[in-house]
């Protein structure tokens, strides 16, 4: 499931690993398709590609990318970055970021404490 603290430090865990006093289940969010697009173009030039050479190329932090992958961190970026993603990955904004609503979350959420 998905929980956030109340100090806003955002956490994957089960269901009794934060005090119900503690738990804020996310709400809708945009999540980036960074590892899927990369294992995509890792299988296209049958190679290994490394969050560094990404960085490299695109001149985004990798510290922003490593956030970028994970849903949890729900990281803020500009529209530079994304530019520049979409460049590298070839790909629509639309392929690189989905919005996931309520109903998707809470649907995860009931089939993970399943």
């Amino acid at each position: 499931m998905f929980f956030q603290s109340t100090e806003g430090i955002a956490w994957r865990l089960g269901q009794d690993a934060l005090p119900k006093s503690k738990q804020r289940k996310w709400k809708a969010m945009i999540r980036f398709r960074i590892k899927e697009l990369l294992a995509e173009k890792e299988f296209r030039e049958q190679r290994k590609i490394t969050l560094g050479e990404v960085s490299e190329k695109t001149g985004v932090n990798r510290t922003s990318l490593s956030k970028m992958q994970s849903p949890i961190m729900r990281h803020s970026t500009t529209t530079n970055a994304i530019d520049a993603l979409c460049r590298y990955f070839r790909c629509q904004v639309g392929d690189l970021m989905v919005y996931i609503d309520d109903d998707q979350i809470e649907a995860q959420n009931d089939r993970e404490s399943e």
